[in-house]
């Protein structure tokens, strides 16, 4: 979070420079892209119905966000160019999640926790820079950088929303979003497949 609230301490500089409209593009960029929505919030409620142990709760923000970081950073040295179908395997892992929210399993805290770093993951290899006007150099890393804080700020907003869902009716909220969200995903996933092999 430390990045995120220097990088709004750094905002009016950014807009003074011309590179703030980058940084906005990244931070939108979670929310244009339905399989990193759907796998943010899947991941969530996944996260939400289980009892987690004091101790656990900082190893996975550190797997959250350093596995995001790493993978976003390693992305700043790269130009876009075309990728594996990584948005197939995240599709899938909010199909997995989806399923699992609805059986309302208790999972161990090593499954979560790599559930959570296979997400991001596969969340930052999606997230290439794209070919925008004077995108280049500082504004690839600002983009990258609004890429994170919109990741964050949806998962976590998603978490605490889950959270409280889960006081409902004994968490039944959270187990109808996870129906919603499987079903959200075959629709996404057969689109998806549909251009695959139409192309």
């Amino acid at each position: 979070m430390g990045v995120l609230l220097g990088s709004l301490l750094l905002a009016p500089a950014w807009a003074a420079a011309g590179s703030y409209r980058f940084f906005m593009e990244g931070l939108g960029h979670p929310l244009a892209a339905p399989s990193h929505l759907l796998a943010l919030v899947a991941l969530s409620v996944l996260l939400a119905q289980q009892v987690w142990q004091p101790s656990k709760i900082p190893q996975l923000m550190v797997l959250v966000q350093g596995g995001l970081t790493l993978v976003l950073v390693l992305a700043s040295t790269l130009w876009y160019r075309p990728r594996p179908p990584v948005e197939l395997f995240l599709l899938g892992l909010a199909l997995v999640m989806g399923v699992l929210a609805i059986l309302r399993l208790s999972l161990p805290a090593g499954l979560l926790q790599l559930f959570a770093l296979l997400v991001m993951v596969t969340i930052g290899l999606d997230s290439a820079a794209p070919r925008l006007p004077g995108l280049r150099g500082t504004g690839i890393q600002l983009y990258l950088l609004g890429t994170w804080c919109g990741v964050m700020l949806i998962w976590l907003a998603a978490l605490l929303l889950s959270r409280l869902l889960r006081q409902l009716l004994d968490g039944l909220p959270l187990r109808i979003l996870g129906s919603w969200i499987t079903a959200a995903t075959l629709i996404v996933m057969t689109l998806q497949l549909a251009n695959l092999f139409r192309a």
